[in-house]
C-alpha cells in the first residue's frame, strides 16, 4: 500500500517532474522516484533533450555501451539537440528483463555530441547478458542550468494535502556522508505546497523541502536543495519559487506524535556509493557548501596535486572509491610526512570554518595511521594544523574528515593541504577530496529537535589508535520456519488426557512427561509445580501466546530429553517467563541439593531461541548529561519501547557501595537520525548522572530485556544478609588499617555480606548434551558460593562447537554469569551482564580451550567475601578456600576470568570489579580436572583482541584493568585452594611455551629460549583506572595497539620479555574525573611507563605520550607550554600527583649487575611535563643503589632523549660514574660501533 505526497511541476510544457515520497507500510521503507517526459527543445538560456533507449539498440553486443546521439548527426536515432559544450547528462534504468536487479550508468565518451551509456544486469538468477531488453532513460541539459528559475508559477491549485491525519512524510537519510559529490545532472524542485494550518508543530519535523539528488557521481558541485514549504493556510496565489543551496546534512526526524499535516516537505538525500567500511562523520559538513578543492576526484588527471618528496610519485589508478579513478602515492622513502599536496592560497578565507574530507586506503600494508594536515607559513614561520587523524587499513576505504579555520594575524605566505601519516615505504590511495566552505542560506523556521545536536562521536571515530572488531551483522529477515510449537502431533500440557496414568500438573506436583511425547505449553501455568522431568525420548516445548505472556512456575526441571522454545530459524516473538522457586538450605555450600532443585538441569538438549536484538550493546555517540532523557548511540539498534537498558558509569569508581550505573527504560526510538549517530533512544525518566562520550572513550549502553526470561523468584532469591552500605576503613574498630583511605575516599563494601543470594541456575552437562541459548534474559540467578550453580553453566561437555550462549543478558546475578567448565570450542558472544557477584564470564578449571568469548559486556562486578586484597608493595594477603569463599580468587572478582589464554577473547568490554580482565596463573588445573596432565600457565594465546576496560582497579594501586597476575593453587593439603593476588615469583610466573612438556609427563620442565612464545594482546583500551591500565607480573607478551586514557599509569610490566607497540598513553584527557566523596584526582599519578630495576628486556616502539608528567618549572626542559603534562597537585578534578612522570625508573634494588634492559624507538611526546624520574620506593630522593647507578636505556633513534640520533640514556645519580666505559673492549666499544651518543 502506498501513501504519500505528490508534487507536479511543469517546465515550458516539455518536462514533467514527479516526486513521490511513499511508505510501504508492510516494511517501513521509503521510496522515491523522478519522471521526465520525452522531448527535445530549448529556451532562451538552455537546451535539453530527453529520451529512452535499450542497451543493444545500437550495438546489440554483450557488455557494450549504447551511444546516445545528442545532436543527431551520427545516425539521427536519438535526438537533434544543439549543445555548445558538454551537457549535464542523467541516465536511469526503467525496464528490467528477467528476475535480476539492474542499473544504468554513463561511461566512456562524453562530449557535446555523444554520451556512452550502459544498462547493466546482476547475474544471480539468470545468465543472459545481451541486454536486449534492459531499458533506460536519459536526460541532457545545458551544463549548470538553473532549472528552478525556468519554472513558471502554476495556474491551477496544487494537489491538496491529505487532511485525515496522514503519516508524516518520511525523510530518506543517508547512513553516512555522500561518498562522492552528486553529478551536475539537472534538478528540478516543486513549488511549495500550501498546507492547512496544523494544530501543532512536530517536535522534529523535516526542516527543508525536497532535495532531489541524482545518483552520486564525481563532480565539482553538489546538488541544490530547496528551502522549506510555507506552513500557513493556502492563499489565492502561491509564494515564489524557493531559493536553493547545496545540501549535505539530513534534517531532524519527525517526532512520534506529528501534527495532522507536516509543516515542511521531506528531504530526499543522495544515496551513498558502496563502502565496506561504512564510515560515519564525527563532525557534520555544512548544510550548504562550495567545494574549493581542485580535481578532488582525480578523474583523468593529477593536476594540480603534487608530492613533497623527490622519489615519491603520483599516478592515477582504477582502484577508486567512486568514479573511474583515484590517485596512488608510491615511493615514499624519507618519512611519514611524504604526502599528496595541493596549494590552497587564495582558495580559503580566514575566519571561515571549512569541512575537509578525503577517502583513503592503504596499498601495501595492513593498517597504519593517516593524517590530513594544513601547513601554514606566516611571517616566515611555518606551523602545522592537524585536520583529522585516523587508523586506516588496506581492505576498505576509510573516510578521513574534520574541520579547519584559517587564522591570519600577519603576512600569509603559503598554505598547503596534504594527506600524510603512514610509515615510510607505505603506498596509499586517495580519492574524493573535498574542502567545503559554507554558503549563506536564507534562514527558515526549524522545529526544535528533541535530541541534542552534534558533533557526535561515531563508531568509526571512537578510537584513536586501536581498531575494535564489530560483531557479525544479523541475518536478513526471513519467514520463520521449523517452529517447534507449530509441529504436528503435539500434546497439550493443559489437556487432562495428556496425563492419563501419570501425575497431573498441580501445585507442588512432581510431573513426568509421557515417554516418546512432545508436550506443548501454550498458555500460563501459574501454580508452582514441583520438579518437571523430561524423559530422554520426550520434549517439553514452549509456544507463543499472541495475546500476552506465557508464565511458568516450578521448583526445577530435570531435562534428559529436550527443553525447547523456538529454533534457530523460528525465534520466539512473544514473551515467555519461567520462574524458579526454592529456599536456600542452611548447609547448601557443603551439602548442596540435587541439581534440578531451583534449576534447569540438562543432560539432553536445551534449545532456547528468543528474538534477536541487535546490537545487544553499543556506546554513546554524545555525552548524556544528568537530567537528559535521550541517548545518542553509535550503532543502529532494534530495541523496543518498554525494554530496560543499562547505561554504564564513566566515574572512576564502580563498586557496590558507590557507583553511577543506571538502569533505565526505553520510551521510544527515533526513526530518522542525524549523520554520525546509529540510534536515538528516548527514556521514560531523566538520568541521574552524566555519562561521557569523548573522542577518548564513551560509556557503554546495553539491553537487559529479552523475549524469553528465566528468573529466580522474588520471594526466595534475594540475599538475607544485605550490605548496609555504611562501612568505611576508618570506622571499623576491628580493622587494623583504620587510617586507610583510597585516593581520599574511605568507603568500601562491608566484608562478608551478601553471601546468601540464592537464585535459580542452568546447567548443561555431559558429553552427549548440547546447549543452544540465544535471546534469553537471566535474572536473579546464581547461588552464592555454591559450586556449579551459576546462571549459565556448560559443565564437562568436552568438545562442543555447536554449543553457544549468545545475544542474551544476565543481571542481578548472585554468582557469576556464564561458566565454561571442562568444555571446549563453545561460543559465548554478544551478551550483556550487569550487577554480578563474583567472576562473570568464567573459564573454570584452566583446561578449557579453543572457546570464543566475544563482544560481551560485563559491568558492576562485585567482590566476594572479606577484604579486597591490597598491600604497600608488591604483595597482598593470602586468601583461602572456605564455606564463605568457595573460590578464594573471588576476592578479586572481575568481569572476565581467563585461566587459560588458549582461547579467543575478542571485542569485550568490562567495568567495575577488582580488575576488568583477570589472567590468574595456574600451574595445574582445578576441581574435577586437577589431575589432567597440563599446565594452563604455559599455554599459548589464540586471539586476545579489541577488548576494553574502565572504572576498575580501585582497591590497590597495582590492580590493573587488565591484570595478568595472581596465583591460584592448592595448599599443602592438596585440597584447599589458596590465592595470592599480588606478585608471586614462585607460583605466579607464566611461561608460554611452544612445546607441551606436560604431554611427556614433565610439566615442570624449563621452556628453552628457542621454544619460548610471546602472547599477543592487541587493540586494547583502558580508561578511568586510578592505577595501571594494564599490569603484568608475568612476562613474555606483545602489547600491540593499546590506548590508555585518564589512568594513573598506562602500563606496568614487572617481568622480562615485553614488547609494546603502537601505544597511546594519554595520561589526562582534560575531562573532570568523577570520584566519590573525599576523592582527589591529584592523589593519582599521571605516569606513562615505569622501567623496572633488573631482568626486564622491555621494548617500546611507535608510541605517543600525551599530557603525561607533572607540570613544574623544574621540569620544562622539553616543553614550556602553560597547560603541559597531567596537571598539578592542587587540581581536584583532573590534576595529578607531584611525583608524576612520563618515564620512571625503579632504583631500590642493590644486588644486580649492569645490563642493557630496555630500548625505545619512534617515541612522540605531546604536551608532556616531567619526562624522566628515578624512583626509590624506600627513599626520596633516591638512595645510592646498584640498580640506581646502573639504570640504562637504549634510545635507538633519539626520539626519547631529543638527541635525534641513537643515544644511551644512563642514570643521573651523582655517584654513577662512567660505568659504560669500563674498558676499551667492553660496552664502550660496542656502543661506539653502533654510533651511539653517550650521555649521562
Amino acid at each position: 500500500m502506498l501513501a504519500g505526497l505528490l508534487f507536479h511541476l511543469q517546465l515550458d510544457q516539455q518536462v514533467a517532474l514527479h516526486l513521490l515520497l511513499a511508505r510501504l507500510t508492510s516494511s517501513g521503507e521509503d521510496v522515491g522516484w523522478i519522471a521526465f517526459s520525452s522531448a527535445t527543445g530549448s529556451t532562451s538560456s538552455t537546451s535539453f533533450t530527453i529520451g529512452m533507449a535499450k542497451d543493444g539498440t545500437s550495438d546489440g553486443v554483450d557488455n557494450s555501451p549504447h551511444v546516445i546521439d545528442l545532436d543527431g548527426t551520427n545516425d539521427g536515432v536519438d535526438t537533434s539537440a544543439n549543445f555548445n559544450d558538454n551537457p549535464d547528462v542523467l541516465v536511469s534504468l526503467y525496464g528490467v528483463h528477467g528476475k535480476d536487479g539492474s542499473w544504468a550508468r554513463g561511461a566512456g565518451v562524453w562530449s557535446k555530441d555523444t554520451q556512452n551509456a550502459y544498462a547493466e544486469e546482476d547475474q544471480i538468477l539468470q545468465s543472459e547478458r545481451s541486454h536486449i531488453d534492459e531499458q533506460f532513460a536519459w536526460a541532457a541539459f545545458t551544463a549548470n542550468t538553473d532549472l528552478i528559475a525556468l519554472i513558471p508559477a502554476p495556474t491551477a491549485a496544487p494537489i491538496p494535502v491529505p487532511t485525515a491525519a496522514p503519516t508524516p512524510a518520511p525523510t530518506l537519510t543517508p547512513t553516512r556522508l555522500p561518498t562522492a559529490a552528486p553529478s551536475p545532472a539537472p534538478t528540478a524542485a516543486p513549488t511549495p505546497v500550501p498546507t492547512t494550518a496544523p494544530t501543532s508543530t512536530p517536535t522534529s519535523a523535516p526542516s527543508s523541502a525536497p532535495t532531489l539528488a541524482p545518483t552520486p557521481m564525481p563532480t565539482a558541485a553538489p546538488t541544490p536543495a530547496p528551502t522549506p514549504a510555507p506552513t500557513a493556510a493556502p492563499t489565492s496565489a502561491p509564494t515564489s519559487a524557493p531559493t536553493f543551496a547545496p545540501t549535505f546534512a539530513p534534517t531532524p526526524a519527525p517526532s512520534s506524535a506529528p501534527s495532522p499535516a507536516p509543516t515542511s516537505a521531506p528531504t530526499l538525500a543522495p544515496t551513498p556509493a558502496p563502502s565496506t567500511s561504512a564510515p560515519v562523520s564525527v563532525t557534520s559538513p555544512p548544510t550548504a557548501s562550495t567545494d574549493v578543492i581542485e580535481n578532488g576526484g582525480f578523474e583523468g588527471s593529477i593536476s594540480p596535486w603534487y608530492t613533497n618528496q623527490a622519489t615519491a610519485s603520483l599516478t592515477t589508478t582504477s582502484e577508486a572509491y567512486s568514479g573511474l579513478s583515484a590517485v596512488l602515492l608510491s615511493g615514499r622513502a624519507t618519512g611519514t610526512w611524504n604526502s599528496i599536496n595541493q596549494d590552497m592560497m587564495g582558495k580559503i578565507d580566514a575566519g571561515v570554518p571549512y569541512f575537509i574530507s578525503a577517502w583513503v586506503k592503504l596499498s601495501n600494508t595492513s593498517s597504519d595511521r593517516f593524517k590530513s594536515t594544513m601547513k601554514k607559513t606566516e611571517d616566515g614561520e611555518t606551523s602545522y594544523h592537524t585536520v583529522a587523524t585516523k587508523m586506516v587499513n588496506g581492505n576498505n576505504w576509510t573516510l578521513l574528515q574534520g574541520e579547519f579555520t584559517l587564522s591570519v594575524t600577519g603576512n600569509l605566505q603559503s598554505l598547503v593541504f596534504y594527506v600524510e601519516g603512514p610509515a615510510i615505504h607505505t603506498d596509499f590511495y586517495v580519492d574524493e577530496v573535498q574542502v567545503l566552505a559554507p554558503t549563506p542560506v536564507t534562514p527558515s523556521p526549524t522545529p526544535t529537535s528533541s535530541y541534542p545536536s552534534g558533533p557526535y562521536v561515531s563508531a568509526e571515530e571512537a578510537n584513536q589508535v586501536i581498531v575494535i572488531p564489530d560483531p557479525p551483522a544479523p541475518p536478513a529477515f526471513t519467514t520463520r520456519t521449523d517452529c517447534p510449537h507449530f509441529a504436528s502431533e503435539l500434546l497439550d500440557w493443559h489437556d487432562p488426557a495428556t496425563w492419563d496414568g501419570l501425575v497431573s500438573p498441580g501445585p507442588g506436583n512432581n510431573v513426568v512427561l509421557p515417554e516418546n511425547s512432545k508436550v506443548l505449553v501454550s498458555s500460563s501455568v501459574l501454580d508452582i509445580q514441583g520438579t518437571i522431568t523430561v524423559p530422554s525420548s520426550s520434549e517439553l516445548i514452549f509456544g507463543e501466546d499472541t495475546n500476552g505472556k506465557i508464565e511458568f512456575h516450578a521448583n526445577g526441571f530435570e531435562v534428559n530429553g529436550a527443553l525447547v522454545a523456538g529454533s534457530e530459524t523460528c525465534l520466539i516473538e512473544y514473551p515467555i517467563e519461567i520462574t524458579l522457586h526454592g529456599t536456600r538450605p542452611a548447609d547448601v555450600v557443603t551439602n548442596p541439593p540435587v541439581d534440578s532443585y531451583k534449576g534447569i538441569n540438562v543432560g539432553g538438549s536445551l534449545q532456547l531461541h528468543g528474538k534477536q536484538f541487535h546490537r545487544t550493546w553499543t556506546r554513546l555517540a554524545k555525552t548524556a548529561h544528568a537530567g537528559d532523557s535521550v541517548l545518542m548511540l553509535q550503532h543502529p539498534v532494534n530495541w523496543e519501547a518498554g525494554q530496560d537498558i543499562i547505561l554504564v558509569t564513566t566515574a572512576m569508581k564502580d563498586s557496590r557501595e558507590w557507583h553511577q550505573n543506571e538502569v533505565l527504560t526505553i520510551d521510544a526510538l527515533e526513526e530518522n537520525i542525524p549523520i554520525g549517530v546509529g540510534a536515538v533512544v528516548y527514556l521514560t525518566s531523566p538520568m541521574a548522572h552524566t555519562h561521557l562520550a569523548t573522542y577518548a572513550y564513551q560509556a557503554e549502553v546495553g539491553l537487559l530485556s529479552r523475549m524469553i526470561k528465566i528468573q529466580g523468584s522474588s520471594t526466595d532469591s534475594e540475599p538475607t544478609d544485605p550490605d548496609p552500605g555504611t562501612c568505611t576503613y576508618y570506622t571499623d574498630p576491628a580493622y587494623d588499617g583504620s587510617n586507610r583511605r583510597i585516593y581520599g575516599n574511605s568507603d568500601r563494601p562491608c566484608p562478608n555480606t551478601k553471601l546468601t543470594g540464592y537464585g535459580g541456575h542452568i546447567r548443561v552437562h555431559g558429553s552427549t548434551s548440547i546447549g543452544q541459548i540465544e535471546g534469553v534474559e537471566l535474572y536473579r540467578l546464581g547461588q552464592t558460593n555454591v559450586l556449579g550453580k551459576y546462571p549459565m553453566h556448560f559443565h564437562m561437555i568436552g568438545d562442543c562447537p555447536s554449543c553457544y550462549f549468545r545475544h542474551s543478558s544476565v543481571h542481578r546475578s548472585f554468582y557469576r554469569c556464564v561458566s565454561i567448565h571442562g568444555t571446549h570450542e563453545t561460543h559465548v558472544t554478544e551478551n550483556v551482564a550487569y550487577d554480578v557477584t563474583g567472576y562473570c564470564y568464567y573459564l573454570e578449571d584452566g583446561v578449557e580451550e579453543r572457546n570464543t568469548i566475544s563482544h560481551n559486556l560485563g559491568a558492576h562486578i562485585h567482590l566476594l567475601g572479606p577484604e579486597a586484597p591490597w598491600g604497600n608493595a608488591q604483595s597482598t594477603q593470602i586468601n583461602y578456600q572456605s564455606d564463605i569463599l568457595t573460590l578464594p580468587a573471588d576476592v578479586t572478582a572481575a568481569a572476565f576470568y581467563i585461566t587459560n589464554v588458549h582461547n579467543n577473547i575478542i571485542g569485550n568490554a568490562a567495568s567495575g570489579g577488582w580488575a576488568g580482565f583477570a589472567f590468574p596463573t595456574l600451574h595445574q588445573p582445578l576441581g574435577p580436572n586437577k589431575d589432567v596432565n597440563m599446565r594452563p600457565s604455559s599455554r599459548t594465546a589464540l586471539t586476545i583482541d579489541g577488548n576494553t576496560a574502565h572504572s576498575t582497579g580501585w582497591w590497590w594501586y597495582h590492580a590493573g584493568a587488565f591484570y595478568i597476575g595472581g596465583a591460584l593453587y592448592y595448599g599443602s593439603d592438596g585440597t584447599t585452594l589458596e590465592y595470592n593476588a599480588g606478585r608471586d615469583q614462585s607460583k605466579g610466573i607464566r611461561s608460554p611455551c611452544k612445546v607441551d612438556h606436560c604431554a611427556a609427563g614433565n610439566c615442570g620442565t624449563y621452556c628453552q629460549p628457542y621454544d619460548q612464545h610471546w602472547n599477543r594482546i592487541s587493540n586494547s583500551k583502558t580508561f578511568l583506572v586510578p592505577g595501571p591500565g594494564m599490569n603484568s607480573w608475568s612476562g613474555r607478551a606483545e602489547i600491540v595497539g593499546y590506548e590508555s586514557h585518564d589512568n594513573g599509569l598506562s602500563l606496568e610490566a614487572l617481568e622480562s620479555g615485553f614488547w609494546i607497540d603502537n601505544m597511546l598513553s594519554q595520561c589526562r584527557t582534560g575531562e573532570k574525573i568523577v570520584l566519590p566523596s573525599g576523592g582527589r584526582a591529584y592523589y593519582m599519578k599521571g605516569d606513562g611507563f615505569f622501567w623496572y630495576d633488573t631482568n626486564q628486556e622491555h621494548i617500546i616502539t611507535n608510541s605517543v605520550f600525551r599530557n603525561c608528567g607533572y607540570r613544574d618549572d623544574e621540569y620544562n626542559h622539553y616543553d614550556t607550554s602553560p597547560d603541559r603534562g597531567c596537571g598539578i597537585d592542587t587540581d581536584i578534578d583532573n590534576g595529578c600527583s607531584s611525583g608524576s612522570t612520563v618515564f620512571g625508573f625503579l632504583t631500590h634494588s642493590d644486588q644486580f649487575n649492569p645490563e642493557l634492559m630496555q630500548g625505545t624507538k619512534n617515541i612522540t611526546f605531546e604536551n608532556c611535563g616531567r619526562r624522566f624520574k628515578l624512583h626509590d620506593f624506600r627513599a626520596s630522593p633516591p638512595s645510592s643503589t646498584v640498580s640506581g647507578r646502573n639504570q640504562n636505556w637504549l634510545d635507538t633513534d633519539g626520539t626519547t632523549s631529543g638527541l635525534n640520533g641513537p643515544a644511551l640514556i644512563g642514570s643521573g645519580l651523582d655517584d654513577t660514574g662512567l660505568w659504560w666505559k669500563v674498558d676499551d673492549e667492553g660496552p664502550y666499544k660496542y656502543l661506539l660501533a653502533l654510533n651511539v651518543s653517550i650521555r649521562p
